[in-house]
């Protein structure tokens, strides 16, 4: 449905390909350093350089893929059986909305920058993440509290970037580590709901 969805929508600039892509994936874009929330306490020289950008969407993807076969999927063949249905996938309402703010979060975690107005990307997000861990409370609420204040210290230090970095670390192992963070879900009301399984069953 979601691939379907945005096939439609670019099937009106297919005829201009190699500008639609080129746009949509602009990887040789050289973003502000002035701006940067999350690198300031890299010198602009390092910022620009093309081999951090590259570093930064490798580590993205394989994150993105351990997340995928180890949490998400969690089973012996991993995520690629999961998305052509070869096995019986507890869907719920929990696990869906876990598996999305998680995505968008690594994609935070590695992104090439994040300018002020990008906490509007994922703020909404942390508290759910956040209590997906097994961290005690009295330590999500610090977490929340630090990036908070990060993201009101102008201009960009490199000291609040170094506690942002610490933060997104601290929820992300949080999230990775805790039972409740993968796909098979683990409490008695997420045993009762009706799996997805392929038609072939």
């Amino acid at each position: 449905v979601f691939l379907g969805l945005q096939v439609a929508v670019a099937v009106p600039f297919l005829g201009f390909w190699r500008e639609y892509l080129g746009r949509a994936f602009e990887f040789g874009r050289v973003f502000t350093w002035k701006w940067s929330v999350n690198w300031a306490m890299l010198s602009e020289e390092v910022f620009v350089r093309k081999e951090l950008a590259w570093a930064l969407l490798a580590a993205h993807a394989v994150v993105l893929v351990f997340f995928g076969n180890l949490r998400w999927a969690n089973m012996k063949r991993g995520f690629l059986d999961v998305v052509l249905f070869k096995n019986s996938v507890p869907l719920t309402a929990d696990f869906v909305v876990t598996v999305l703010f998680t995505c968008n979060f690594i994609g935070i975690c590695f992104a090439r920058t994040i300018h002020y107005q990008f906490y509007s990307w994922y703020c909404q997000t942390l508290p759910f993440l956040l209590w997906r861990t097994n961290y005690p409370t009295w330590l999500r609420l610090v977490i929340l509290a630090v990036i908070e204040v990060v993201y009101n210290v102008y201009p960009p230090h490199p000291v609040a970037a170094v506690l942002l970095h610490i933060c997104h670390f601290a929820i992300l192992t949080g999230v990775w580590m805790s039972q409740r963070g993968s796909l098979l879900p683990a409490s008695s009301h997420d045993r009762d709901v009706e799996p997805i399984t392929s038609k072939s069953d």
